[in-house]
């Protein structure tokens, strides 16, 4: 099961809408703000669909697909579908779907420059570094509230993140199910995705820990029963990790997996500044897109991939874990 860090994307999406200049855009977030914060999860809503152990995991794993593929192509094409989708709907209905893609884009745009730098420092997503990559997100959540923005982490439950009215989850499920089945050619139903909704809400509700009350109990049954770091992974603690520098702000050098030759040395901070100048680039242009001054969010967007924030369709070859050449593996 994915579960991203929800906080830190929301971070990003209300940050950004500070910045925004008026505009159609900005008038439906601010009638619809809670379709923004769901919208800067992105396609992430989709991993949740029976994500509960006990329910069928066929179908988890058959709805988080198609999370995957709108992760990974047809990016430019799924995008300026959902934009012909907003303009084809009217009053309420089409200020929901503007502010929710709107927030989508704010996800694009932190996954796509930040991406490769939490991939390539956690670890690939298989064998014993299965898990790392979700604990390296969730605490990013408790990080960037708790000592970047300074401000109590008990105030951002991350189901309010997922917190939408019925008449926003019909609307952003039907606009997303049908754009995604006729871009992808697979069949979404709207139902499915208002499931997604439900379940993330209901998970992210159980995940959240502010004050690490059950984290270390969760932990103490992961070792017991041999599965370390499988649910606690996805906890976000109020307890900061003082033995990794997961933000990177001691400037180590990173890569892109996708390209061995990469160097980078950026922290996340600077990452943050960076995906906000990309959100605030995107919103543009999808604005100018609603009043007709443009065609396509192509020239923007690029067909860059959420995973590795490039378009070359190369996979990931290259990790260095902060975790795992640290040897503490339970930290």
């Amino acid at each position: 099961m994915g579960m991203p860090n929800v906080i830190t994307h929301g971070l990003l999406a209300k940050e950004t809408l500070k910045r925004l200049p008026v505009s159609v855009v900005k008038d439906a977030i601010a009638m619809y703000p809670q379709a923004y914060l769901f919208g800067s999860n992105g396609p992430d809503f989709l991993f949740y669909y029976n994500v509960w152990p006990w329910l069928n995991q066929k179908e988890n794993h058959r709805i988080g697909e198609f999370g995957e593929m709108m992760h990974r192509s047809k990016i430019n094409e799924f995008t300026d579908a959902m934009v012909k989708k907003t303009m084809e709907l009217s009053d309420q209905a089409k200020a929901i779907f503007t502010s929710f893609v709107a927030g989508y884009l704010t996800h694009w745009s932190l996954d796509t420059i930040a991406h490769p730098f939490v991939f390539y420092r956690s670890g690939k997503i298989a064998g014993k570094t299965k898990y790392w990559h979700f604990r390296f997100e969730s605490m990013l959540d408790s990080l960037m509230v708790k000592e970047v923005f300074k401000d109590d982490l008990s105030k951002y439950p991350t189901k309010n993140f997922m917190k939408l009215s019925g008449f926003e989850k019909k609307v952003i499920a039907a606009g997303v199910s049908e754009t995604f089945t006729s871009v992808y050619q697979e069949k979404m139903k709207e139902t499915e995705a208002i499931k997604c909704m439900n379940h993330a809400y209901g998970v992210l509700h159980i995940l959240f820990d502010p004050h690490t009350r059950w984290f270390h109990w969760v932990q103490k049954f992961e070792k017991k029963k041999d599965i370390f770091w499988k649910f606690s992974s996805h906890m976000v603690i109020g307890e900061l990790d003082q033995t990794f520098d997961v933000l990177n702000k001691n400037h180590s050098i990173w890569r892109n997996p996708t390209d061995p030759e990469s160097q980078h040395t950026e922290n996340f901070m600077e990452l943050f500044d960076l995906a906000m100048e990309r959100a605030l680039s995107a919103i543009g242009r999808f604005d100018d897109m609603l009043n007709k001054k443009a065609v396509s969010m192509a020239e923007v967007m690029e067909d860059r991939q959420f995973n590795t924030g490039t378009n070359d369709g190369k996979k990931m070859v290259v990790f260095d874990s902060i975790y795992e050449k640290s040897g503490d593996f339970s930290r």
